[in-house]
């Protein structure tokens, strides 16, 4: 059956006329040469509000807009028609009441048999809601019905849409890997080069048709507009396919030239049915949507078809269209065919005519968006950062997401129509409004520290965020709110912890600083009087010394030995007062009598510089707690401080005089006095005026050091004045006459200078003793054995705790002196195995620990690992004696 055939049986003997007056979804007029309407159908009535009777005779031109109008459109319209056959007309157009709708339709050049142009027909229906649809999807490029593309200038497509591909049976890949030119007809070529030059211009294309090559090696009519090339090289370009617009047109011109113009210009689906539901025509626009040929389904039912419809909503609607011979419009989906229809049913005296389109892909782009403002909603509830809508032309707020009402607690309702700085952000009006001004003109804005002050008063800090985007075709701006108050507190923290380590790690470098000369001027200070005793001690063995150098020499060993001593003594006290284990032996003193001894001790070194030291007591002074030894070393210090910076025929002054509820002692001189910038460092440990290697005057800096921490431990206060260089110096010790810190406890040695003497004697009682010295150094076990045997001491002696376990077992002995610190075995190891020892064997016998470890541990480590005494290097022999002595008197009495 042919087409002219089936149009027949549809329709009747004027099917073409029958078809124009009945349809009444599709404005179908005629113009004659000039433009005037000739010919007004239904649908046209229906579409733009007139009647066949106030528009038959006027110029076509007062359906268009007027900007349409004053841009030629019309004229235009109908000289391109003129020369080409036909053109699309896809616009908006005017309505009688001044409304507009959008219409999709074709104007076509008539001619008669002998090709003179005898006027026009213009076909065109309502597609407002598709248009509409369109213009607020754009972003669905892939969505798109029509062909989507851009192509590059070198001759490939950089983009195409699904609809690109679906059209000519590619895929994607295929079409972007494809020269373009090379799935051209070849006939069309040369035409496609010259307009793609000519979008090389300012000039947009319009209109160009050309064929493409499908998968299968067919041709299919692309209709085609563009504009020119970007700036980016990029050419955008619409597609249509009209090949079966194309192909109805031939087929209708063969009979009807007219009627297949319109009819095969329709882009929508179209069939028709008997009253028997038979399907009597169908177009090949349709073929695709229903997926079945025309020879499939001309003849048949459509419940035999299709029977998927029975009892669905296409089934309700097209009997209901027959039944109440009314227009029915709807949209369903087909299950079988996984599809989305947009369906319009007209009645006939013949049966039903049906207009279809697929509209999945708007179903899909309307779920998708739908999908996309849920998802939207659950995230401007759920953030954790305050969101705020604003009205992009007013500023004022349109919502708000509840994490911002909880942060500022204001509630919903009193944020809506405010603007920024009625809550909290912003200072003022002004400066709200000038940052609302800058978003628009730029798009976004950010501010890193703003502040902000909640509902309640509360300071805060928060980044500001706010950008303006579209939304349905309407400009929305979007403020995002984050606190950082903690953060900026965390930094200001970090910041603060880095200028302490850098404060610290400075501090250090200083210490360490003052450690290496520390280090260095101790080596310097311990090796000076070693060159004397090593020297005068090489030069007393050489028999050609006199008596009276030999005496020399011996009594500058013994100068110099004290000096290191002292040394000694003073890193020992350092040490104490560092580890908190210095303590004093407190009991009523007269200050008097102390400063005298400390002055009498002083003056021989005064004198030997000729300088002059006097001493200024108040004999009321009164007396104080403290410690006699410590307060006479303190006052020693102060004393031999003075005169070793004071040049010879100087003056030193010694005062004690009684200040309302305390004591002060005064030690003044006309030395060579301090910088200003120094006086704050006098009595740290460790720290001198001048520490280089070119220094006039020795010592190890701890001596004033020493003073202020036994100042302190008596509850006093030292400070020193000096009016600078060359102008002498006053140091003054305040004590109260209350009873001062700390307890009696262990009794500390005094100093070695303040230490006399004594001369060397040999109790007669010690003729007979047994004694065993162990010491790992030669020197020293010499040493101590001819100090013992020279008073008539029987001495053995051992190199090492063996040697020594030897000895016992071999020997009796009275009297133990072993040394602790020995290679291999030390003397903590030896005392505990001597007091394992039975009785018998010397396991009671008294022991007494001579070391070099003099630390307040040390001595209470010996006592409580079984040694009776501990004495610290160097021992002069009259205390070794006087040990002895005790220890061999004690033999009875030691606990067992």
């Amino acid at each position: 059956m042919d087409i002219d055939e089936s149009l027949t049986d549809a329709f009747g003997d004027a099917p073409y006329r029958m078809l124009i007056r009945e349809i009444k979804d599709f404005a179908i007029f005629h113009l004659d040469l000039q433009g005037h309407i000739q010919s007004w159908n239904t649908g046209a009535e229906r579409l733009f509000g007139y009647a066949a009777s106030e528009v038959i005779g006027r110029e076509f031109a007062l359906l268009f807009t007027l900007d349409d109008c004053r841009d030629g459109v019309p004229e235009r319209e109908l000289k391109t028609a003129a020369e080409t056959g036909q053109v699309e007309d896809a616009r908006w157009h005017q309505c009688k009441d001044g409304t507009r709708f959008y219409t999709n339709g074709v104007t076509t050049a008539l001619r008669d048999e002998n090709g003179t142009l005898r006027g026009f027909a213009k076909v065109g229906r309502d597609d407002t809601k598709r248009k509409l649809a369109e213009d607020s999807n754009k972003r669905f490029f892939t969505l798109s019905v029509d062909i989507l593309c851009a192509a590059g200038r070198d001759g490939y497509f950089k983009k195409v849409n699904p609809a690109f591909g679906k059209t000519l049976g590619y895929t994607q890949e295929e079409l972007l890997t494809t020269p373009y030119l090379d799935l051209i007809h070849p006939e069309d070529v040369a035409a496609t080069v010259t307009v793609v030059e000519s979008l090389n211009g300012d000039v947009p294309l319009s209109y160009f048709e050309n064929r493409y090559r499908c998968r299968d090696g067919s041709y299919k009519w692309l209709a085609w507009t563009s504009a020119p090339f970007t700036k980016d090289g990029l050419l955008y370009a619409t597609a249509r396919d009209i090949t079966e617009q194309k192909r109805i047109v031939l087929a209708l011109a063969q009979s009807n030239q007219r009627v297949v113009t319109i009819l095969e210009s329709i882009t929508d689906a179209f069939f028709t049915l008997n009253h028997e539901w038979q399907f009597t025509y169908l177009n090949q626009q349709a073929e695709p949507l229903v997926q079945r040929t025309r020879e499939e389904l001309l003849g048949k039912s459509i419940w035999e078809a299709f029977p998927a419809i029975i009892n669905s909503v296409f089934d309700e609607q097209y009997r209901k269209a027959v039944r109440e011979q009314i227009t029915v419009n709807f949209e369903a989906f087909y299950p079988p065919l996984n599809t989305w229809f947009e369906v319009h049913a007209y009645p006939s005296p013949n049966g039903l005519s049906i207009y279809f389109n697929d509209i999945s892909a708007r179903k899909q782009a309307e779920y998708d968006l739908r999908v996309s403002e849920v998802r939207y909603r659950r995230l401007f509830e759920a953030a954790h950062d305050g969101i705020l809508i604003l009205n992009a032309e007013t500023g004022q707020i349109a919502d708000v997401n509840p994490y911002l009402c909880e942060f500022l607690n204001y509630p919903k309702h009193e944020f809506m129509g405010k603007e920024l700085w009625e809550i909290g952000l912003f200072k003022d009006k002004d400066e709200s409004r000038i940052a609302f001004r800058e978003l628009q003109e730029k798009g976004y804005i950010r501010y890193e520290d703003m502040p902000l002050e909640t509902k309640t008063g509360a300071r805060r800090e928060v980044e500001f965020i706010s950008n303006v985007y579209g939304e349905n075709g309407h400009h929305v701006i979007q403020c995002n709110i984050r606190d950082i108050t903690e953060r900026k507190q965390v930094e200001g923290e970090r910041e603060q912890l880095l200028a302490l380590t850098q404060q610290a790690q400075t501090t250090a470098e200083g210490a360490n600083r003052l450690k290496d000369e520390f280090l260095a001027t101790l080596s310097h200070e311990l090796r000076t009087p070693l060159t004397s005793i090593v020297g005068w001690a090489e030069m007393l063995g050489n028999p050609k010394l006199d008596p009276v150098a030999a005496q020399r020499a011996i009594e500058t060993i013994r100068r110099n030995g004290r000096m290191q001593v002292q040394m000694i003594d003073d890193l020992l006290d350092v040490s104490r007062i560092i580890t908190g284990k210095l303590r004093l032996r407190v009991q009523p003193v007269d200050l008097g009598t102390i400063i005298i001894a400390a002055v009498d001790t002083a003056r021989p070194a005064a004198e030997a510089k000729e300088i002059r030291l006097q001493l200024q007591l108040d004999s009321p002074a009164g007396q104080v707690s403290g410690d006699p030894d410590r307060l006479q070393q303190m006052t020693w210090n102060l004393i031999s401080n003075a005169i070793k910076f004071t040049p010879k025929g100087g003056r030193v002054i010694v005062r004690l005089e009684r200040v309302e509820s305390h004591v002060e002692i005064s030690v003044s001189d006309t030395g060579l006095g301090i910088a200003s910038a120094f006086l704050p460092h006098v009595f740290d440990r460790f720290r001198q005026a001048d520490a280089t290697s070119t220094r006039s005057y020795g010592g190890l800096g701890l001596g004033l050091a020493i003073v202020r921490q036994l100042v302190e431990l008596h509850g006093g206060t030292v400070r020193v004045e000096s009016a600078g260089v060359g102008q002498g110096t006053t140091f003054t010790v305040s004590l109260p006459f209350a009873a001062v810190r700390g307890a009696a406890n262990d009794v500390e040695r005094v100093p070695a200078e303040l230490t006399t003497s004594s001369e060397f004697e040999c109790p007669p009682h010690l003729a007979g003793i047994h004694v065993l010295i162990v010491d790992d150094e030669a020197d020293a076990r010499e040493l101590l054995h001819f100090i013992l045997e020279s008073c008539g001491v029987r001495v053995r002696t051992a190199n090492s705790a063996a040697a020594a376990l030897e000895a016992m077992i071999e020997e009796a002995f009275d009297v133990l002196i072993s040394d602790i610190g020995m290679p291999e075995e030390d003397g903590y190891s030896l005392i505990a195995k001597v007091r394992a020892l039975d009785k018998e064997q010397g396991g009671r016998i008294p022991a007494a620990a001579l070391t070099a470890y003099a630390r307040e541990e040390d001595r209470i480590r010996t006592l409580r690992s079984g040694f009776q005494i501990h004495i610290p290097k160097p021992v002069s022999p009259s205390e070794l004696i006087a040990v002895v002595a005790n220890l061999a008197g004690r033999t009875e009495t030691i606990v067992s």
